[in-house]
């Protein structure tokens, strides 16, 4: 969950945000992140530490700042659900042209 649903501050579609790179990063790593940690562990890494799950260094450039920027701790840096959605569709529409 996005930090400011943890901390009980009120929140609004930036944690979505937050919550759709996650299962972005879940789907592109085919793993669950933090996995095995106990509650406690992951509430120090991800919400005191701000610490996120590794980002593979051979995925495409825009996958990793997409993510990066969707999962910021602050959500006011995260970009709007829309611009996830430009990105994903340039990044398969240039995919697309480069196979063809």
């Amino acid at each position: 969950m996005a930090p400011e649903v943890y901390y009980g501050i009120p929140y609004g579609t930036p944690a979505d945000v937050y919550s759709c790179t996650m299962i972005i990063w879940e789907v592109m790593s085919l793993a669950l992140p933090f996995q095995g940690q106990s509650k406690e562990k992951h509430i120090r890494t991800v919400y005191v530490r701000k610490r996120r799950p590794k980002i593979n260094r051979r995925w495409p450039r825009e996958m990793k700042r997409l993510i990066k920027d969707g999962w910021h701790h602050d959500p006011s840096r995260r970009p709007k659900m829309a611009e996830i959605c430009d990105t994903i569709e340039e990044y398969l529409v240039s995919r697309r042209t480069k196979n063809v």
